[in-house]
């Protein structure tokens, strides 16, 4: 029996010693092959930075509109006077009842200030016809002796 055991413990040492050779020996790496051609390398760098502007300029318009494509790239010379950008009117879109609402305010809004603009041109009639007049009879009060060329 003690040999059976002797040689038990021996088979199983030296296949633990097997196994942990195996299991500690480096694997090959797979790799890509490829064959090495002359050619032009491209390399970029992708990085995030921070913009420096230098002029800012700010366009607006009285009404909303498409920008149309700029035709310059960063670097162009622009000379004073030329045309940089064109801005075409929006197409007009449906009314929702809002939108509506504000429209109709605004219609009103003008039509009141037509009717003030109207009022005061008419005050403004009236007060050149009183000052006519009074010119008129200070002229003849001037030429009958009633009135001073100082008054």
């Amino acid at each position: 029996m003690k040999w059976r055991r002797v040689l038990w413990i021996s088979v199983l040492v030296v296949g633990g010693g097997a196994g942990a050779w195996w299991a500690l020996q480096p694997r090959p790496i797979l790799v890509d092959l490829v064959r090495v051609e002359t050619g032009t390398l491209v390399v970029t760098v992708d990085d995030e930075g921070i913009a420096r502007i230098r002029d800012t300029y700010t366009v607006t318009t009285p009404i909303g509109g498409e920008v149309q494509r700029i035709p310059y790239k960063v670097g162009d010379p622009i000379e004073a006077g030329q045309v940089v950008v064109s801005i075409m009117p929006s197409r007009a879109g449906f009314l929702d009842e809002r939108s509506l609402a504000e429209a109709e305010a605004s219609e009103r809004a003008a039509e009141a200030m037509v009717r003030s603009a109207e009022t005061e041109v008419a005050g403004a009639n009236a007060a050149l016809a009183y000052w006519q007049s009074a010119a008129q009879r200070n002229t003849q009060l001037l030429d009958r002796g009633l009135r001073t060329e100082q008054a």
